[in-house]
């Protein structure tokens, strides 16, 4: 339940500890936060923030999932004041094939101060992924903010196997997933959710960056840092948490 990368209890609620405490610090997570965790699962985010916060709960835990048995298995168990599972069944090609074409996060506009997706955009189609931007935009409230983990585990397969088919693999992923980052930009530019989405998109690059240095590909991997750089600056988000991770990588590149 939550993956084959947990593989025990220890597991499962260590690396829910771990990103509750990722988001305190990226995304001014805390007791009065309300979290929206979309791609919930069996609410191990939820397990997360019962073990790290002193009071046991935030404001508002939101889990949201299409997979009707990891919610009622957490509305069974995690259930409390502060948490609450809600099962929507809308289509997912992976998870869901037969469920409705309504795009929803299930929640109201401005109604959220954190959001948080654990490889979610990495089982959506180009489509869903620009219009599900959007949503999240219209989701957050005036300083809520947005932590999407999205493609980490394919980068996490390739060093493992050092395999160089592997790496060339997730090379190509990562530059699809900026192209349609980008798209989202040019796609709805009037959105609050075009900063996130170049944030997403200079991600994306850094890990292509990252598996291109893997292959051998040094000059290319400098024109995607580059890249990365570039699109963060066309909203000037050069001083976001991505942003200064490229600022330091080019620092030690001596440029």
């Amino acid at each position: 339940m939550g993956g084959k990368h947990f593989k025990n209890d220890d597991a499962f609620v260590r690396t829910a500890v771990r990103d509750v405490k990722r988001l305190e610090r990226l995304a001014d997570l805390n007791e009065g936060s309300r979290l929206l965790d979309w791609g919930c699962g069996a609410g191990r985010l939820a397990v997360g923030v019962r073990e790290h916060f002193a009071s046991g709960r935030i404001e508002e835990y939101h889990g949201v999932d299409v997979q009707p048995d990891l919610i009622g298995w957490a509305r069974e168990n995690l259930t409390a004041p502060g948490y609450r599972f809600t099962c929507v069944d809308v289509a997912n090609e992976r998870y869901n094939p037969a469920g409705l074409p309504q795009r929803t996060l299930a929640t109201d506009p401005d109604s959220v101060d954190v959001f948080y997706a654990y490889s979610v955009f990495s089982h959506m189609n180009d489509e869903d992924t620009a219009a599900y931007l959007k949503l999240i935009g219209q989701a957050l409230s005036a300083q809520g903010k947005a932590f999407v983990n999205w493609g980490r585990a394919i980068c996490l397969r390739a060093e493992i196997s050092q395999s160089a088919e592997d790496f060339e693999g997730a090379y190509s992923l990562f530059v699809n997933a900026s192209d349609k980052f980008v798209a989202a930009m040019d796609s709805f530019p009037g959105s609050s959710a075009v900063d996130e989405a170049a944030r997403l998109a200079a991600a994306a690059l850094v890990g292509a960056y990252y598996c291109a240095g893997s292959l051998g590909l040094q000059d290319d991997a400098l024109e995607l840092l580059l890249e990365a750089e570039s699109v963060l600056a066309r909203r000037d988000e050069q001083a976001s948490s991505i942003g200064l991770e490229i600022q330091e990588i080019l620092s030690s590149l001596g440029r």
